[in-house]
């Protein structure tokens, strides 16, 4: 399973999300070996406008944002 976890706090405090509960998540999806993306909202864009074919309009870092199963903000 794909997992994406939004958070704007990760870089700025010790551990890879900054809270308790974050931590415990992040470690217990890799230990039941899921994958794990972790997102700062700041950098995800909706595009209006120019998109064909039913592109997902949202993007991540000038890419397509992420096929994910499950996305969590914390």
């Amino acid at each position: 399973m794909h997992l994406i976890l939004l958070t704007r706090f990760h870089s700025q405090h010790q551990g890879p999300l900054g809270t308790p509960t974050g931590t415990r998540l992040a470690d217990a999806a890799l230990r039941l070996g899921h994958t794990l993306t972790i997102i700062n909202p700041a950098d995800v864009v909706l595009e209006f406008g120019g998109v064909e074919g039913g592109v997902f309009p949202v993007r991540w870092r000038g890419q397509a944002y992420p096929q994910a199963d499950f996305t969590l903000p914390i």
